[in-house]
């Protein structure tokens, strides 16, 4: 939305009228293209808003039972790889949960680590019994967990990441949710653990409006990623349906597509925190999301099958405006780029005009009476109060911390950053390239 919204103000600042005493040269032969796009553009994102605003206050958070008898035994899993600063803290943070430990089974698998790794975990399990400690030649994460499920004694398999820790209720929060037996799933509420930076705390923005999404997704029987860190499954699933696959680094979307491709049902618990370390530099953010869009698209590209009226909300609906949101923002970022351009281009050549003359520029008068009434001005300013609607429910949803510079900082410059990391996913796909991992650490 923001993109639509700096590709209208440069549309509007280059087809003005400019001030009598500079006459411009460019002709605009190509603005019926560019209004189109933004007419497209800005009822596709008031339908969605309003699609999921209403989808929100139609329906209030399931009902669970406050004294359910359901406590199956869990298996949690840890796979590590090169994590001796982290692994120890993230292993605390299970010992907190609030849980039987005697139904608790914590499996540590260390992926070929050539640090300290997996020293500090077996030293760490020599004092909990519940804390098993293996070590395998590196195969990828994918792999560490199909070593675990084989090692599994839980009713209920779920895994967390060695730089993630969670919340002392979040275990009980999530196993409340499969008191029906129809849910085969369960994902968690990611927020950022300890953001210092202003990356950090930006980014703990986009995981609040994140909780507030995958819940909006859980009612709307939607949900199409389990995250990694926490999320639950019946240990049948992957008897009945295979383990882990390799799936492009991303085998939380890829397991997540394969329990809807065979109907079964994702729930949501809003009230199981699990916190996780944000990038603190671009250039680690960059690689983090250029595996996740990648991923995201490759296995998208593998259960296309999905997108058809037999799976509902998410086949007609939700995957379909994911696709079509990828491929505007990518049109809308190159159109304001290439506006952008021929903005600075304009410039240039009325500045020539004038022989660059910076004092006659100073002269320039603007009319604050003016005011653009056009459908998408309108239109774009009800988008925003629909998005600052969407923050302050995610604000409240997710009991968030953070300040409203961080939620200013987030929609003007954040955001902006999808263009330029989905432009990159796609010249990964079109060139074949192989996308690894990156790597970061809790303090």
């Amino acid at each position: 939305m923001l993109i639509l919204i700096y590709l209208k103000y440069l549309n509007d600042y280059i087809y003005h009228p400019t001030p009598k005493y500079i006459n411009t040269i460019i002709l605009s032969t190509d603005m019926d293209f560019i209004s189109v796009f933004i007419y497209i553009s800005s009822f596709f994102g008031l339908f969605m808003s309003l699609y999921y605003l209403l989808t929100y206050f139609e329906e209030n958070e399931k009902t669970i039972p406050k004294k359910s008898k359901y406590l199956p035994s869990v298996t949690i899993v840890v796979p590590c790889f090169n994590e001796e600063t982290t692994v120890v803290k993230t292993l605390e943070s299970l010992t907190l949960l609030i849980y039987d430990k005697k139904k608790m089974q914590v499996l540590v698998i260390d992926d070929g680590s050539r640090d300290d790794t997996y020293r500090k975990a077996k030293k760490f399990a020599e004092k909990h019994k519940h804390i098993s400690v293996y070590r395998k030649k590196n195969r990828g994460k994918f792999t560490a967990l199909n070593f675990a499920l084989k090692k599994t004694k839980g009713e209920l398999f779920g895994a967390l990441d060695a730089d993630s820790i969670v919340d002392k209720n979040a275990l009980r929060n999530i196993v409340k949710r499969f008191y029906d037996t129809n849910v085969m799933a369960v994902t968690p509420s990611m927020k950022v653990y300890g953001p210092e930076n202003t990356l950090q705390k930006i980014q703990a923005i986009e995981y609040d409006i994140g909780i507030f999404l995958r819940e909006i997704l859980r009612r709307l029987g939607s949900i199409h990623v389990t995250p990694g860190p926490f999320s639950f499954y019946r240990t049948e699933f992957f008897k009945k349906y295979g383990g882990y696959k390799q799936a492009y680094h991303t085998e939380d979307i890829e397991v997540a597509l394969r329990a809807q491709k065979n109907h079964l049902h994702i729930e949501n618990a809003v009230d199981a925190i699990v916190y996780t370390v944000a990038p603190k530099d671009l250039k680690t953010l960059f690689r983090q999301r250029l595996r996740w869009y990648y991923g995201y698209l490759m296995n998208i590209f593998a259960y296309k099958d999905l997108l058809s009226f037999k799976h509902g909300n998410l086949g007609i609906i939700i995957l379909p405006s994911t696709i079509i949101s990828v491929v505007l923002l990518l049109f809308g970022t190159g159109l304001t780029l290439y506006t952008a351009i021929r903005l600075l281009f304009k410039k240039i050549i009325s500045y020539a005009i004038i022989n660059f003359d910076i004092i006659r520029l100073m002269k320039l008068e603007f009319d604050i009476f003016y005011l653009s009434v056009s459908a998408t001005t309108i239109i774009s300013l009800v988008l925003v109060m629909f998005s600052i609607l969407i923050y302050v429910l995610a604000y409240r949803m997710a009991k968030s911390e953070s300040s409203l510079i961080s939620y200013v900082s987030f929609s003007l410059i954040y955001s902006v950053l999808f263009g330029f990391w989905w432009f990159s996913t796609l010249f990964h796909v079109i060139a074949n390239r192989n996308i690894g991992w990156g790597h970061k650490s809790l303090k």
